[in-house]
Order: C-alpha cells, then sequence, then structure tokens
C-alpha cells in the first residue's frame, strides 16, 4: 500500500484506535469489572464503522477492544484461543457417520440410515428426522455450554 495514498481520513481513524486502545488498556480491570466501562469499546467500535463503512472491518477491531479490556496483556491469546472454540469444529468422535445417508422410507418419511462395522457383524441402523433433530439440538447444546464453561 502506497503511504502517499493512504486517506487522511483512515490515518486519523488508525491514529484514535490506537489511541483508544492504550486508554482501554491502561484502565485498571478492577474498575473495568461490573461498570459502564465494559460498554466503552462498544463506541469505539460505533465510531469505527461509522467511519470506515465496513462492518467486517469495525467488527474485529471492536471485538479486538474488547479483548484488550478485558484481558490486557493476555488479549491477542485470548483472542485467538476463543477463534479456536468458535471456528472449530472437532468431529472426530462422529466418524461413525461418514458411512451414512437420508433415505425416504415409505413409513417414516426422510430417515437417517448409517451402516457400521463391529469386527465381527456389519449393522445398519436406521433414525427418524425427529430423532436425528433431538441428536444434533443435543449436540449443539453440549458444544455450547463446553465453550460456555471454557470462558
Amino acid at each position: 500500500m502506497n503511504p502517499k495514498r493512504i486517506d487522511s481520513k483512515m490515518v486519523r481513524l488508525w491514529t484514535f484506535w490506537i489511541i483508544f486502545n492504550i486508554i482501554l488498556f491502561l484502565i485498571p480491570h478492577s474498575i473495568s469489572k461490573e461498570s459502564f466501562w465494559i460498554l466503552v469499546p462498544m463506541a469505539g467500535l460505533f465510531i469505527y464503522a461509522l467511519v470506515t463503512k465496513d462492518v467486517m472491518q469495525s467488527l474485529l477491531m471492536g471485538t479486538f477492544s474488547m479483548y484488550i479490556l478485558w484481558y490486557k496483556l493476555g488479549s491477542i491469546t485470548a483472542f485467538f484461543n476463543d477463534c479456536k472454540v468458535v471456528l472449530a469444529d472437532d468431529y472426530t468422535e462422529y466418524q461413525q457417520w461418514n458411512h451414512c445417508s437420508f433415505i425416504e422410507h415409505p413409513e417414516y418419511g426422510t430417515c437417517f440410515i448409517c451402516s457400521y462395522d463391529n469386527g465381527n457383524e456389519k449393522e445398519t441402523r436406521l433414525y427418524r428426522m425427529s430423532d436425528v433433530q433431538k441428536e444434533i439440538e443435543r449436540i449443539l447444546l453440549e458444544k455450547a455450554k463446553s465453550a460456555i464453561t471454557k470462558v
């Protein structure tokens, strides 16, 4: 990026964002916890969004401002650790689903069928969609609970 072509408005905005985050960093954790200070990064996010009109960039910068306020020196590590929780889906425990598909059953309608190889014998199971939906909801609830407990 050519420095001569950078819009002066963006230079002022980046300067504001750097100073803003330094201020957030200097606010003691005891003051920011359970007070209105917890909402200050949202004000920075709002200003950044108004100037850039770029939603993704302002969300990223605003979120990182919150991490600076909450975690101080550990903000970068905490941010990337939380990204791993949100972006990573560990489906290794569900590898048996590799041999599954949806079928149309004449009596039960759409069903989920799985074939398992237990070593000595092969087994096929048929699940009704209502049961599959309950299982999906159960798994999502477990993932949400585990994500909350990690925080």
